[in-house]
Order: C-alpha cells, then structure tokens, then sequence
C-alpha cells in the first residue's frame, strides 16, 4: 500500500465519520431533552437523574470513542459537550450562572473529552 493510498483511506475515514456524527448528535440531544422534562416531572431525585444521564445518554455520546475521538474537529468536540453541559444544567440547577468546568467540578463528572482521553490511554496498551 502507498503512503498515497494510505492518506486517501485516512481522509475517506475521517469523511465518513463526519457524515456519522452529526445524525448521532441530533438523536441524543432529542432523546435527552424528551427524557429530562418526562424524568423531571415524575420527581425524580438529582441523584437518580445523574445515574440515569451516566447511564443512558453519556453512553452513546462515547460509543466507539477510541475509534473517532482523535479525528474530532473543534466544533465536533463543542457540540458534544454542549450535550453534557445542558444535562448537568438540568440535573443540577444551581450550576446554571456558573462556568462549564466549575459546574463539572460540582457535579463531580469528568469532561467527556477527558473521559475519551482516558479510555484512549486504557484501551490502547491493552492492544500492544
């Protein structure tokens, strides 16, 4: 295989991944913002609509992560923080007026990007 073919089959890969992402995107942010208001007028507890956001909606947003994460754009990353950051906003109301990364701090999650990062680091020396 050539260095030509090899940058053609990286390019299409990463073509590829953008046409995937964005159907995902819209999904999650449907299925979050239904399941919230539904959740949240049941009266369910912050500390069992955490549970259920780690659970249901942060698993999806990291399916497959070690495989793409690297060949997100800045944009890409944004939108799928913005996903976190409205969920923790909701789950935890007190943390509308603050910053993303204090909110993250008092809601005791990791960024997703961190997350990815770290499931990177973990999965690759498995493989070696």
């Amino acid at each position: 295989m050539t260095l030509n073919a090899v940058i053609a089959f990286i390019l299409r890969f990463f073509h590829r991944i953008r046409q995937i992402f964005r159907p995902i995107i819209s999904v999650v942010e449907v299925r979050q913002a239904v399941s919230f208001k539904r959740l949240k007028r049941a009266g369910l507890p912050t500390d069992r609509l955490a549970i259920w956001y780690s659970s249901v909606i942060r698993p999806v947003l990291e399916y497959c992560a070690v495989v793409w994460h690297h060949g997100l754009r800045k944009y890409q990353t944004e939108a799928i923080e913005a996903i976190q950051r409205r969920a923790v906003r909701v789950i935890y109301p007190v943390t509308t007026s603050m910053p993303y990364w204090l909110a993250l701090q008092y809601s005791e999650l990791p960024s997703l990007s961190d997350r990815r990062d770290k499931l990177c680091r973990d999965f690759f020396p498995q493989i070696a």
